[in-house]
Formats: C-alpha cells, structure tokens, sequence
C-alpha cells in the first residue's frame, strides 16, 4: 500500500483497537514524530506536522487509557532556542551521514552530540536518527508519562 495519512490513521486505529481488545486494561503512551532534519520551516516537517495531527487525532478518540507524548513539540521548543550555524539541508548529503556517522562513531571516541554539532544538528544526528540530547528529551517525556500513570510504582515491584 502507498503511504498515506489515511492508511497512517488507519493502521495506528486498527493498531490501538487490537491492543484495547487483548489488554483492556493496559496504558499505552504513543509519541509524536521528531523533526525531520531541523529546519522547522521545512516542507519535509510540514509532512510530519500532518502526520502528527492525524496521531492526535487518533490517540484523542483511542479513549482514556492512551496518552500522547509530545515529542515534535518538545523538539520545536529545544529548536526554537537554539542559535542557528552553517548546515546544508540534509537531502545534499543525508546518505553520507547515514553512512560515514555510525563508522565514525564506532571506530572513535566520540559521541553522536559531538558528531550532530560538526553537521550542524543539535537533536538529531543526521536529520534523521535522535542523538543523546533528542535521546535524552524523548526519555524524560516518556518518564514523565510513567510517573504520571503511577507505572512506576509497578515496575519497581515487579523487578524486586
């Protein structure tokens, strides 16, 4: 099937509705998309501020038991602040970094932040990939939720 944001919408509802009838009782958190590359200004993030919505959208009708994790908002606020250096858009040479950042990081020491800011990014690592800061940022949220739902306490029983 082609991508859609009615097979999106679709799929994810079908999705949630399989979880509900096998665990009605479970809580399920669903983020938001990152950026894609971090031109907030970009047609690429105006494709993901859609597919974002039809997410809202369907977590709103999905009932109490799912949560929306604010990802793309969260990462437009970091983004918003931060001071803006030299960067190609990432299409000229997304293919490069997808290939040469892993070797790179892998054969020396250094961190995908340390690699991000040499590109020019500051969430992700290659326009695409969340580096330790959009790492750190999707953890705290995801956190966040399960402090809220009171998960925690559970998860530290179980493993005890």
């Amino acid at each position: 099937e082609k991508p859609s944001l009615e097979a999106l919408e679709r799929n994810l509802t079908g999705i949630l509705n399989g979880i509900r009838e096998a665990s009605p009782l479970v809580q399920v958190a669903i983020s938001t998309l990152p950026p894609l590359g971090e031109d907030l200004k970009s047609k690429s993030n105006d494709l993901v501020r859609q597919a974002n919505e039809v997410i809202d959208r369907v977590v709103k009708t999905a009932g109490e038991r799912v949560t929306l994790i604010p990802l793309f908002a969260e990462f437009e606020t970091v983004l918003e602040k931060q001071r803006r250096g030299w960067k190609l858009p990432y299409n000229y040479y997304f293919l490069a970094l997808v290939i040469v950042n892993p070797i790179f990081h892998l054969t020396t020491i250094t961190s995908w932040n340390w690699l991000s800011k040499l590109f020019g990014y500051h969430l992700l690592n290659d326009g695409l990939h969340l580096n330790e800061r959009g790492r750190d940022i999707l953890v705290d949220l995801i956190v966040d939720w399960l402090i809220q739902k009171n998960i925690m306490k559970s998860i530290a029983v179980k493993q005890a």
